[in-house]
């Protein structure tokens, strides 16, 4: 990508063109080959086809994938219902202007490498899995649940981020 790209922000008010259009659009460019799980997953949901997968965008390679994508789909101009068949999608979505300013000025500073976005990603990837009802622990994701029955301390999006010292801590307390 050359450092004078730039991608089409999200709108959340924008309508987006008729479903044969999308349909059409999202055909060609799963026939481009560059074609990611993510990207793939918002093309099927926008044009109304069942998608088995619901994969979010891992790393910016990815999520560079699904800005192709809509950048080849003009008819895609909201994808605000992804959240509709996909919760999980809920954090990128919110961020998704955020995520193509972090892509741009890392690509501007850095070349191909986006470590500021990826870093970024991590914690969405986060909250998506919290959604999922899912926690990161000890370098294993488990169920939100079930960490609330080992460690007393329940999830929450307040505490997310802290859950790993937050149960490590409570473990500790236990073994005393």
């Amino acid at each position: 990508m050359n450092k004078t790209t730039t991608f089409t922000k999200h709108n959340p008010c924008a309508e987006n063109g008729d479903i044969n259009s999308i349909r059409e659009e999202v055909l060609i460019w799963l026939d481009s080959g560059d074609v990611g799980q993510s990207s793939k997953a918002i093309a099927m949901h926008m044009a109304g086809i069942d998608a088995k997968s619901t994969c979010t965008p891992k790393d910016p390679s990815d999520f560079r994938r699904c800005l192709d994508m809509l950048k080849a789909c003009p008819s895609i101009r909201n994808i605000s219902s992804v959240v509709d068949k996909v919760p999980h999608y809920a954090p990128y979505i919110r961020e998704w202007n955020t995520m193509i300013d972090l892509y741009q000025s890392d690509v501007a500073e850095f070349g191909k490498k986006a470590p500021n976005l990826y870093r970024f990603m991590k914690r969405l990837f986060t909250e998506s899995l919290f959604i999922k009802g899912r926690v990161l622990f000890n370098c294993f994701y488990m169920d939100s649940n079930d960490f609330e029955k080992t460690t007393g301390i329940k999830p929450t999006l307040d505490n997310l981020f802290e859950l790993n010292d937050l149960g490590t801590k409570a473990m500790k307390k236990k073994k005393q």
